[in-house]
């Protein structure tokens, strides 16, 4: 066979091949297109259902997790996997149960602890909130501090109904009562470690803004402007 005709042979096969790949692609896409995928797809029973009610009910009430100060220097919360099916990465991103909302684990001083340091360092840069937001800044606040106690009861006590509570891992007595000595954001940071947004609608263009946030730890930058 000459250099031409094995040449023309490969071509040939580059062009079934091709061909081949072409038809399955073709096939494929029509399926997905008319419901007929036999890819493994999650039904919808399988489906990770969320705990949070509809937007005209309640939201759950955590369980109480009886762990003591002690406990929380050696306690490993659940574990974090970034994957959900084998080679499916996802972004994690996915309603909670609310028990997991507000996590505690044998870091949870440390976190705390490098808040204060760089709130007191950076101040603007990492904490603050605009007009408008001041309800759903106190909104937050509620919402956290109530959490934390009836999560964490033997962490966070109170014994005037929450007007004062005491984050028993730091002994911070914080004073809940009217005015506020603080920032709503910064009543929010001393009691769980992660990050906070509030993003609120707009009414006149339907659209919804970043209005405060409480992120010590951010991904990224929001800039000045």
């Amino acid at each position: 066979m000459s250099v031409t005709e094995s040449n023309l042979s490969y071509l040939a096969l580059g062009a079934g091949a091709l061909g081949v790949t072409l038809f399955l692609s073709k096939d494929y896409f029509r399926n997905i297109l008319m419901g007929g995928s036999k890819i493994p797809v999650e039904s919808k029973a399988s489906r990770r259902k969320s705990s949070y009610a509809k937007e005209d009910e309640p939201v759950p009430e955590p369980t109480p997790l009886y762990i003591t100060p002690d406990q929380v220097k050696t306690y490993d919360d659940r574990p974090w996997r970034p994957f959900r099916w084998p080679y499916h990465q996802t972004m994690s991103v996915f309603k909670l149960d609310v028990n997991h909302w507000l996590d505690m684990d044998k870091y949870y001083v440390d976190y705390i602890n490098e808040k204060k340091r760089i709130f007191h360092r950076y101040s603007d840069e990492h904490i603050g909130s605009l007009p408008g937001s001041e309800e759903a800044c106190l909104e937050l606040m509620e919402t956290v501090k109530d959490h934390m106690l009836k999560r964490y009861p033997l962490l966070f006590t109170s014994e005037d109904n929450g007007l004062h509570v005491k984050n028993e891992l730091t002994g911070e007595v914080l004073d809940f009562t009217l005015p506020l000595k603080e920032d709503p954001l910064i009543y929010v940071s001393k009691m769980a470690k992660e990050d906070f947004y509030i993003v609120l609608k707009n009414e006149e263009d339907d659209k919804h803004y970043l209005m405060g946030a409480a992120v010590p730890f951010p991904g990224g930058s929001f800039g000045k402007n």
